[in-house]
């Protein structure tokens, strides 16, 4: 039998190489929406992570201050 995570792997690997431009961004959006809604609770959260990454005019700007 093989290996799960390369079964997993390749059908990533497949579903990718039939997106196009478009449909991979808007996969991509939907995803980090989606990841960033689920890891922060609070917008307090969200903009400390935001400032810890970038600085805290990219936060400011992204949190409409």
């Amino acid at each position: 039998m093989p290996d799960f995570s390369t079964v997993v792997e390749n059908y990533a690997q497949f579903i990718l190489d039939g997106m196009d431009y478009k449909t991979l961004e808007q996969f991509a959006f939907d995803t980090l929406v989606n990841n960033l809604t689920q890891d922060y609770e609070t917008v307090e959260d969200l903009i400390d992570e935001i400032r810890e990454q970038y600085d805290e005019e990219i936060a400011n700007d992204l949190a409409g201050v």
